[in-house]
C-alpha cells in the first residue's frame, strides 16, 4: 500500500445513541506498515494488536501517564465513552477512533465527545443533577491535580446550565450543547 502516512482516511463510527459520524484518521501503523481502518470491517491483516482488549483498570493506567492517576473518575468516564459497545473493554478501533477525535477531530467532533462525559446515561441528553453532578467531580479532580481548592456553586452552574438549554426544555440535548459552546466558546 503507497499511502503518505501524513494522508487522513476516513473512518466511520458508530457510538451507542449518538449516530454515525465521519472521522478523519491518521494512517495507522502495524509491523511498521501504513495501514489504513475500516471501523465497518476489521480487517484480517493488522494481528493480534487489532485484536487485543483493555479493561477499565488498564485504561487508567495509561491515562496515569496523563496525570489522571490520581481520580480514577475521569478516566473511568472516558472509559465508558469509548467503550461503545459497553462490553467492559475497549478495543484498538474504539482507542484509535476516540484519539484520533480528540487530537485530529473537528469542532463538532470534539463538542460530540465531550458532551458524551456528560451525558452518563447515554440518552442523548442531560439534566441540571447530572450535569451538576459532573461538573462537580471534574472540578474535584482539577482540584487534586493542581493542588488548588474551589468551591461548587450551584448558582453559576445554573446560570451555565441554563445557558445551554437553547430550547428551555429542561435537559440540554447534543445541540443544544454545540450551541451554546460555539456561542460561547470560554463557558466552561
Amino acid at each position: 500500500m503507497d499511502q503518505d502516512i501524513n494522508s487522513p482516511v476516513t473512518m466511520t463510527s458508530g457510538a451507542a445513541g449518538h449516530g454515525s459520524s465521519s472521522i478523519k484518521s491518521s494512517i495507522l501503523k502495524s509491523n511498521y506498515k501504513k495501514i489504513p481502518i475500516s471501523m465497518e470491517e476489521p480487517p484480517d491483516n493488522l494481528g493480534i494488536h487489532y485484536l487485543r482488549k483493555m479493561s477499565k483498570k488498564q485504561f487508567r493506567a495509561c491515562m496515569g501517564l496523563l496525570g489522571l492517576e490520581s481520580n480514577a473518575f475521569l478516566s473511568d468516564r472516558i472509559f465508558e465513552v469509548v467503550d461503545s459497545d459497553k462490553d467492559e473493554h475497549i478495543n484498538f478501533a474504539q482507542f484509535a477512533t476516540i484519539m484520533d477525535t480528540l487530537l485530529n477531530g473537528d469542532e463538532d467532533e470534539k463538542h460530540e465527545f465531550s458532551f458524551a462525559l456528560f451525558d452518563v446515561s447515554d440518552c442523548g441528553y442531560f439534566g441540571f443533577d447530572e450535569f451538576k453532578e459532573i461538573i462537580t467531580k471534574f472540578i474535584a479532580h482539577f482540584c487534586i491535580i493542581t493542588g488548588s481548592h474551589s468551591k461548587v456553586d450551584s448558582d453559576v452552574l445554573r446560570e451555565i446550565f441554563d445557558r445551554m438549554d437553547h430550547n428551555k426544555d429542561g435537559i440540554v440535548d447534543v445541540e443544544d450543547y454545540k450551541i451554546a459552546l460555539k456561542g460561547n466558546p470560554g463557558l466552561f
